[in-house]
């Protein structure tokens, strides 16, 4: 009970601390430091693991997705969709392709270190995280694993994920009932010599569209050599920031053999788009009998209205 009271009170004052500017270029890093009183400590609390529950519990900031514990073996980081992270073993650096209200939990011996942003802060990167300091010899812990809770901003810096859905639901798979942690659809079976068009929907979270928002169309055509065509169109009001594409005969795209709905891991992007209202891609070299299917994401910004 003592350690969940230090938990609680930590946490709290770390929100208490946390600024309410919306920046999304702010480094988390520079809301919550490593070194600083607003980094939570939690000692032998599930063998010093935090969950992203507790974190909710404490501070009263709930989160739309959580990665679960990510153990460490080894290796420079990986990805959680929309969140990439590096790591020396010791240090931990992210960033977000979208704006996110975020914990990083990062774990090392006994200990957890809880790095919030604040229920109503946006951002976008955080830099140097670490397990608590070993009192040994002053220096934090190895990282034995970590966790991320967020959630994808609806305003920050006006920029929201997106993915393309088929009307028709015995054309389309949500993510979340795949297995995965994230929303989103896998848009099939199509069929060679056919054409489809599909909606794109930003901030849909859960997969429903009532907590989205309608934000273009894209056009898929499929010829008979194995040459697919794919367009998205953006309405008036929105541009593009990036958009990353799958298409194959398998439901989903493999990454490192394993399944993955994460867009940083499909094989076709386009970034740095400024802004477009249009995006075009020609995939070649499919099979030529299908059955294909598409997986098609997006980073919508508002357009300023200056």
């Amino acid at each position: 009970m003592k350690n969940l009271k230090f938990l609680i009170t930590g946490l709290l004052i770390a929100a208490s601390l946390v600024s309410c500017n919306k920046d999304p270029k702010e480094n988390l890093a520079q809301l919550i430091t490593n070194g600083g009183f607003p980094t939570t400590f939690v000692t032998a609390n599930n063998g010093g693991n935090v969950t992203c529950a507790e974190v909710t519990s404490t501070t009263g900031c709930s989160f739309t997705y959580s990665s679960g514990k990510i153990d460490y073996y080894g290796g420079g980081g990986g990805t959680v969709d929309p969140i990439t992270w590096t790591t020396d073993g010791t240090y931990v650096n992210w960033s977000s392709s979208v704006p996110v209200k975020i914990a990083v939990i990062v774990k090392g011996g006994n200990n957890a270190a809880v790095y919030f942003s604040g229920c109503d802060n946006c951002v976008t990167e955080g830099s140097g995280l670490s397990a608590p300091i070993n009192p040994k010899n002053g220096k934090p812990y190895g990282l034995s694993n970590i966790t991320f809770c967020y959630s994808t901003c609806e305003g920050g810096n006006g920029c929201q994920t997106a993915f393309a859905r088929k009307s028709n639901e015995d054309f389309r798979k949500c993510f979340l009932d795949l297995g995965f942690s994230r929303w989103g659809w896998t848009n099939g079976p199509f069929w060679q010599g056919n054409s489809y068009d599909l909606d794109i929907y930003a901030g849909a979270g859960q997969c429903d569209i009532n907590k989205g928002e309608k934000v273009g169309t894209l056009s898929v055509s499929f010829s008979t050599d194995g040459t697919a065509t794919v367009s998205y169109e953006i309405y008036s009001g929105y541009g593009l920031s990036e958009t990353h594409l799958y298409i194959g005969s398998d439901m989903l795209p493999l990454h490192n053999g394993n399944p993955t709905v994460a867009p940083g891991q499909y094989p076709l992007k386009h970034e740095d788009l400024n802004g477009a209202s249009t995006d075009h891609y020609t995939v070649t070299g499919l099979p030529t009998s299908g059955p294909y299917w598409i997986i098609a994401h997006a980073v919508v910004c508002e357009e300023s209205s200056d």
